[in-house]
């Protein structure tokens, strides 16, 4: 295999992983972000919206009473591996 042909298959498998993140589902991702969202407290976390991208993903959660929590989700290994999440951003306005 020659130079060209290696860098092209590389540049194939690459094209494969953005693609698998952005179009494909994580096993329980919504799930998992929204725990997130909710912290320790019990809620019901309702999705607002999810924007997917091949590095991460991005959801935005309503825990209650139109307080919003955003959470990120990105893979252990780059392209890779299982998802972590994290809030972003949850307004606790009123707790």
């Amino acid at each position: 295999m020659n130079g060209l042909s290696a860098f092209l298959l590389v540049v194939a498998i690459v094209g494969l992983l953005f693609a698998r993140n952005t179009l494909g589902e994580g096993p329980g991702l919504v799930e998992r972000a929204g725990e997130v969202a909710c912290g320790l407290r019990v809620c019901t976390a309702e999705l607002r919206w999810h924007v997917k991208r091949p590095l991460h993903q991005r959801l935005q959660f309503d825990v209650g009473r139109g307080r919003p929590a955003e959470v990120e989700c990105r893979r252990s290994a780059w392209l890779v591996g299982d998802y972590a999440c994290f809030a972003v951003h949850v307004d606790d306005r009123g707790y």
